[in-house]
């Protein structure tokens, strides 16, 4: 599918087209395990994911609740996050687009975060979700080029 068949996704597929598979760093399991969600919810999120790698999603939110944004503003690398919106729950998966040789394909997957878009901490809430996927990253990174490295 291409951005022509769903103009909604253009600048997904401006960002990401050819990316279409995912990839996850060893702490996104745990950010999921530590939500304690049910099963109904992770299929959604695990169903946004696999949309998003294969047909795109609007920037921002469409009318499903359901869309991403592209670069976070607080990172210095490239950081972003599909976002699902469910009434008061805002559910994120930040996410990056290795340019690591071998990973041209890939999404990456940094960490799962929830804010509740009634909380007057949601920003406070929400920094925190970026800090921790920029250094999740960055763990993920320095891994790789260790490991080129032969170390």
């Amino acid at each position: 599918m291409s951005s022509l068949e769903r103009p909604e996704s253009a600048e997904w597929y401006a960002l990401f087209e050819g990316r279409v598979e995912w990839d996850r760093v060893k702490q996104f399991g745990a950010t999921l395990r530590d939500a304690n969600m049910d099963t109904v919810l992770w299929a959604e999120l695990r169903d946004l994911m696999e949309r998003a790698a294969r047909e795109g999603l609007p920037q921002g939110k469409g009318p499903d609740g359901k869309g991403f944004k592209w670069p976070m503003e607080r990172c210095r690398d490239d950081l972003g996050h599909l976002k699902m919106d469910v009434g008061n729950d805002q559910h994120r998966i930040y996410f990056t687009a290795p340019s690591e040789q071998g990973f041209e394909s890939f999404l990456l997957a940094l960490l799962y975060g929830l804010k509740l878009a009634d909380d007057p901490d949601w920003k406070t809430v929400q920094n925190g979700h970026i800090d921790a996927a920029h250094s999740y990253y960055q763990e993920w990174r320095n891994d790789r080029a260790a490991h080129r490295l032969g170390l």
